[in-house]
């Protein structure tokens, strides 16, 4: 797991699996957002099993699928409403982590200032 450091608030990495969690928990991570949707690849492991054990080691996990095609307006907006509610830091991932680096450079200056 390669996780990229991005601000003090957010970083993101490629897809990871609920193996992952305990370390991200260790990381200090306090949300993890899924911008991979389900099925995209077969060897990759649903949201909600991940979500479930995140929760269980106290990590907040949110789900915001972005194609691979790459984010729609409506998805950046929903990316700020997340971004700026979800407890700091936030680890985002997606198949390489090349849409969830993308959702962070749309989101405005008071969003990126949130805690």
């Amino acid at each position: 797991m390669d996780i990229r450091t991005i601000s003090e608030t957010y970083a993101v990495c490629g897809q990871i699996s609920s193996v992952d969690l305990p370390q991200i928990a260790r990381s200090g991570f306090k949300a993890l957002v899924c911008n991979r949707p389900e099925g995209e690849s077969r060897n990759q492991e649903s949201f909600d099993t991940i979500a479930q054990s995140a929760r269980e080691l106290g990590i907040e996990a949110a789900f915001l699928p972005i194609a691979p095609q790459g984010a729609t307006d409506d998805d950046r907006a929903a990316f700020e409403r997340l971004f700026t509610r979800l407890p700091k830091p936030v680890l985002a991932y997606c198949r390489s982590g090349n849409r969830s680096t993308t959702l962070w450079h749309g989101l405005g200056p008071a969003a990126r200032l949130s805690s």
